[in-house]
């Protein structure tokens, strides 16, 4: 782990520099696809800027509501952000570098010592989740409008879902684990919408068939 990384007398937190250069890439690779799309550059800088500033808003949001009792007697301190207080959690390298989100104790050969226990590496889990969901985003651009979205949620959550059992730092709420809740729901959303988008996509196309 490297939470910090210091130079000289700088102190930087790995997990910020980690995600601020996470997304000069994203809004570096958006840039280039909206070229090829005959986008305007600025529009996507700016959904981004706007899809950063909500989530930070989240993910602190969910961070207060998961430890009230620390907040309730002072207020402000709610407004002491950093990234150590934000839910869920930040990132995936982030979060192996902080040691955050980390796995429950087993004994297996990719298992990585961390708080004095051999456990699931869930940081390097999530991580080769996050590329199959991409190269499977990459070969899905074929689709309907709207369907790849459709898919990424999809496919984001239904790995959320599952991997989430090997966590060993997770909220629960009645003995069920919160992020599992939230993953089948958004999961459940996320089907239904492909399958309404699907039959949208095919009462448009059908008619253009028949004509030709």
């Amino acid at each position: 782990m490297f939470p910090v990384i210091r130079i000289a007398s700088l102190t930087i937190q790995a997990r910020g520099l980690i995600l601020l250069a996470a997304f000069w890439v994203a809004s570096w690779a958006a840039e280039r696809a909206a070229k090829r799309l005959a986008l305007r550059g600025d529009d996507v800088y700016n959904l981004g800027f706007y899809g950063v500033v909500a989530g930070l808003l989240g993910a602190r949001l969910g961070y207060v509501l998961q430890y009230w009792s620390v907040y309730q007697n002072d207020l402000g301190a709610i407004f002491a952000l950093n990234f150590n207080t934000l839910s869920p959690a930040a990132g995936l390298l982030a979060d192996l570098a902080s040691g955050d989100g980390y796995g429950a104790p087993a004994q297996l050969p990719w298992s990585i010592n961390l708080w004095g226990e051999l456990r699931h590496p869930t940081q390097i889990y999530h991580l080769l989740a996050a590329i199959g969901i991409g190269v499977v985003l990459w070969r899905s651009s074929h689709l309907f409008d709207g369907a790849r979205f459709g898919l990424f949620i999809a496919l984001y959550t239904a790995s959320r879902l599952f991997l989430e059992t090997f966590h060993g730092d997770s909220a629960t709420f009645a003995g069920v684990r919160v992020v599992q809740i939230w993953s089948l729901a958004a999961l459940v959303v996320a089907l239904l919408l492909l399958r309404r988008w699907a039959e949208t996509w095919a009462r448009d196309v059908q008619p253009v068939h028949e004509t030709t």
